[in-house]
């Protein structure tokens, strides 16, 4: 399995598209140096300001163009079948693109934590506290709040791509993939603007999942245990389906 997911990251930053994120990342984070005054942020809050841009909208859209990738394209390019002449389930390689995906996710929110920290404190100094709501913290407890909001943001950007993959299965073009996926991810935003009754439901009111973070350090374990119920739904049911789908799945191209 390990040699499976080496090779889809070798796939990756052969296709530079990585590098054109990381790019666009800084950018972002840039941006507010020209735009805001800097007594706004200071080294400290920085990653924890620039993790909602990164989660609500830039990676899921990333995300959604990786899996319509390594499903749809590899299927048509007959990748799928070659891989599976060598002594690999069907199973198993279904289980390393999930893998993947979570190493990739995990890697993309490391990179841009760190980058974030080296730019805030560049350009607005670290400042004296870790000041989150109003609440101060000292900086060791701003550094696990920052980090603990980044890694517990990977759990609904999984289950986000988990849920395409399902989409990719079922269909056998990479653009309808990314075309249905951005616009159900447009209308889900949608749905939870205009209903805030359904917002409890939807995954992308889980994308910034730091906030729930933020309530289980403070004590209100409840919310974070809700949050994680609903998100695991959204990615173990399209799992399970995907394993399924896939099991059956005819490969000839």
């Amino acid at each position: 399995m390990i040699g499976l997911i080496k090779n889809e990251f070798i796939k990756l930053f052969s296709s530079k598209k990585i590098f054109a994120l990381m790019m666009i990342i800084i950018l972002i984070q840039i941006a507010p140096v020209l735009f805001i005054g800097v007594n706004v942020f200071d080294g400290q809050t920085y990653p924890v300001s620039m993790l909602g841009i990164l989660v609500s909208w830039l990676l899921p859209l990333f995300l959604i163009i990786i899996v319509a990738e390594i499903i749809t394209e590899d299927y048509k390019i007959g990748m799928l079948s070659i891989i599976l002449i060598h002594p690999v389930s069907r199973l198993k390689l279904l289980a390393s693109k999930v893998l993947y995906l979570l190493l990739l996710t995990a890697s993309i929110l490391l990179f841009s934590m760190i980058s974030a920290y080296i730019i805030g404190t560049i350009c607005f100094g670290w400042g004296e506290e870790f000041v989150l709501r109003g609440i101060s913290y000292s900086a060791a407890k701003g550094f696990f709040i920052t980090l603990g909001s980044y890694l517990i943001s990977i759990i609904p950007l999984l289950a986000f791509s988990i849920f395409i993959m399902l989409f990719a299965l079922l269909l056998h073009n990479s653009a309808l993939v990314v075309g249905i996926s951005a616009g159900m991810l447009f209308l889900f935003f949608m749905l939870g603007e205009v209903v805030s009754e359904l917002q409890p439901y939807l995954l992308t009111s889980y994308f910034s999942f730091f906030s729930h973070f933020y309530f289980y350090f403070n004590g209100n374990i409840n919310s974070l245990l809700s949050a994680l119920g609903i998100v695991s739904l959204y990615g173990i049911i399209p799992y399970i389906i995907s394993n399924i789908v896939f099991y059956r799945r005819d490969l000839s191209v």
